[in-house]
Formats: structure tokens, C-alpha cells, sequence
């Protein structure tokens, strides 16, 4: 087997594959919780001007005000509960997509990409339930809060989960599906395209596959943080249909309706890239 391809011998077991991107993703969604969290803030936020304008600042008045279980880790719990087995069903899509595909001949960058597509169309009907309620309690904060009114204000996930179907409907826990998919799937396709070819990069320019743990850190956040510019609008979107009550509020001045729509699109960039 080639260092460049990456591909061929010695892959790993399916299940191996599965459990480590569960562990993985798991483990990452919970410690960058909190950046989560301001990003969803600065998108939804249904204020204008803004209350949270850039990260730092948005950060410490999340923290100074609400604390950090109810407030910059406000809605973890939905967030845990669909990241193990979304991340689990993502990579043993991925990884059969990808390796059957490569042994048919299909070039490795077409593999990659319509391999992350399917992973994450798959992992999406475990995640996008999870995904509202998360998304909704991040915009709320703890219940009752004096601090930032979003529309919402839900006891717990529970509650939220219960109040959703109860007055919006079923369908709404999959609010977004269509948005989130436009946003998740180029992301999922271009994160693991631009990984594998950095990851193939590295093992030619180290002439090993055994890259250590700086590299395969750097291979991977350089893949996602890329991809996740590319694709910042796109999540703009999903958050908002997620979180939207009542229409956006008629802006007169043809200004004002321009820094919306600005602010709209480019929301939360700083720490969806971290």
C-alpha cells in the first residue's frame, strides 16, 4: 500500500471504526460545548442591535451572567444524547462508503466527499431531534432567565421535548431538517475530503503512516475549521429556522435591513471556526 493513498491494507474493523468516531465526536462536542453555545447565541439572537456582538465578550457575559451548567452549557444534555450514536452510525457509513468505493476504482477525492454526504445523511435522523432541542436550550439559557429573552422557556430537555409536541407537533423536533441538511452534508463532505488529503499530505511529507498525535490534531482541525468557513451561512440558516417564534421585524431603514442581513450570514463565524 502507497503512503500517499492512504488506503488498502490494514484497515481496521467496521466496529473499531464506529466506537472510535462515537468516543471521538462524543468527547469533542462536550468540551467545545460552551463555544457551541455562544455561536448559537450570536446567530439566533432575535435582537437588534445584537446583545452578543463579538466572541470574547459574548463568552464572559454568558459566563459572568448565567454560570456555566445553565448558561455556556445550557441544552447539553440533548447534545450528549445525540452525539454518541449520530457519530456512531456517521463513521460506519463513512468508512463502508468510502472503502467500497475506493475498491471500485472511484477516485479517492469523489470517495471521500460523497462518503462524508452519506455518512452524515444517515447520522441525521438521530441528530436532528437532538439538534433542536439542543439549539433551543442553548437560545433560552436557564429557565426563567432574566438575563436574555428568546421566546422560549422550557424547564429542562424533557419539558422541552413534551412542550414541542405537544403545541408545535411531532414534525417539529425535526424543525430545520431540510436546513440542517443543506448545511451538514457539503460540511461532513468537504471536512473529510479536505482531512484525507491533509492526512495524505502528512504521510508524504513524513513518509510514515504513523503521523503521531500533533499531526493527526493538525490534519484534523485544519480540515473542519475549513470546511466550517465555507459552510458558516448555511448553519446561520439552520439555527435560525430551528429557533424562530414570530417573523423577523419589519426594518424601515434601508441600512439597518442591510446590517441585518450582513450580521445574519457572517453570525458566530469566530467560534464555529474554533
Amino acid at each position: 500500500m502507497t503512503i500517499g493513498g492512504g488506503e488498502g491494507e490494514g484497515r481496521p474493523p467496521y466496529t473499531y471504526s464506529m466506537i472510535a468516531g462515537g468516543l471521538g465526536g462524543t468527547t469533542g462536542d462536550m468540551l467545545m460545548h460552551s463555544l457551541d453555545t455562544v455561536k448559537t447565541r450570536q446567530q439566533g439572537d432575535p435582537h437588534f442591535p445584537p446583545k452578543y456582538a463579538t466572541f470574547g465578550s459574548s463568552y464572559y457575559t454568558i459566563w459572568r451572567q448565567e454560570g456555566i451548567r445553565r448558561g455556556l452549557y445550557g441544552g447539553w444534555p440533548p447534545a450528549m444524547m445525540g452525539s454518541f450514536p449520530g457519530t456512531v452510525l456517521f463513521f460506519g457509513t463513512y468508512e463502508w462508503s468510502k472503502r467500497h468505493m475506493l475498491d471500485w476504482g472511484i477516485q479517492p477525492h469523489i470517495s471521500y466527499l460523497t462518503a462524508g454526504f452519506l455518512g452524515d445523511l444517515a447520522a441525521s435522523i438521530v441528530y436532528v431531534p437532538s439538534e433542536v432541542l439542543k439549539t433551543r436550550l442553548q437560545l433560552q439559557g436557564r429557565f426563567n432567565n432574566p438575563y436574555f429573552k428568546s421566546g422560549y422557556n422550557y424547564k429542562g430537555t424533557f419539558d422541552a421535548a413534551k412542550t414541542i409536541v405537544r403545541k408545535e407537533g411531532f414534525s417539529e423536533l425535526f424543525s430545520g431538517f431540510r436546513a440542517t441538511l443543506y448545511r451538514d452534508l457539503p460540511f461532513s463532505a468537504l471536512q473529510f475530503m479536505f482531512y484525507e488529503q491533509f492526512q495524505n499530505w502528512a504521510r508524504e511529507w513524513k513518509d510514515s503512516r504513523n503521523l503521531g498525535v500533533g499531526l493527526e490534531l493538525l490534519t484534523g482541525a485544519a480540515g473542519g475549521g475549513l470546511a466550517g468557513v465555507i459552510t458558516c451561512p448555511l448553519d446561520v440558516v439552520k439555527t435560525r429556522l430551528q429557533t424562530q417564534i414570530d417573523p423577523a421585524p419589519v426594518l424601515h431603514k434601508p441600512k439597518d435591513r442591510a446590517a441585518v442581513d450582513t450580521r445574519n450570514l457572517d453570525a458566530g463565524r469566530a467560534p464555529r471556526d474554533v
